[in-house]
């Protein structure tokens, strides 16, 4: 992967990752939050759920091990996101944030793939052993 491309990724996983913590530890203390969860039908458990999903996920963005497994939860709880403001009947502009929030996910998902394919070695060509070589 380029400088450049590397330098993008961990860009986009830090907007990620100061975005999600600050939103999902916001879940943990605003009544906002719980009025609306509650609006849409949600349990209060499933608050607490989304939340540390959510802090979790921006925590996981910044690890290089976790990070393509952190982009694609952040694609799935953008999708429910989204799916819940559709189903609630809230105006489009409610679907903004979730579909930027999961655009950046694939671009991190994406960049990351590429790099770890950059940075995999080569495979060695296999070649079967030789009759004529003596066992050992």
């Amino acid at each position: 992967m380029s400088k450049r491309r590397r330098i993008f990724s961990w860009i986009l996983q830090g907007l990620l990752a100061v975005a999600f913590v600050l939103i999902g530890s916001s879940k943990y203390s605003s009544e906002a939050w719980h009025q609306n969860f509650t609006r849409w039908g949600y349990p209060p458990a499933f608050l607490e759920l989304v939340a540390t999903a959510e802090v979790l996920l921006g925590l996981g963005i910044l690890v290089p091990t976790t990070c393509r497994a952190a982009a694609a939860g952040i694609i799935v709880i953008m999708a429910g996101a989204a799916a819940t403001h559709l189903r609630a009947g809230e105006p489009p502009l409610h679907l903004l944030g979730p579909l930027l929030y999961a655009t950046l996910a694939v671009g991190v998902w994406i960049l990351r793939k590429v790099q770890r394919r950059a940075s995999e070695p080569e495979p060695e060509e296999f070649s079967p052993p030789s009759l004529d070589s003596p066992r050992g």
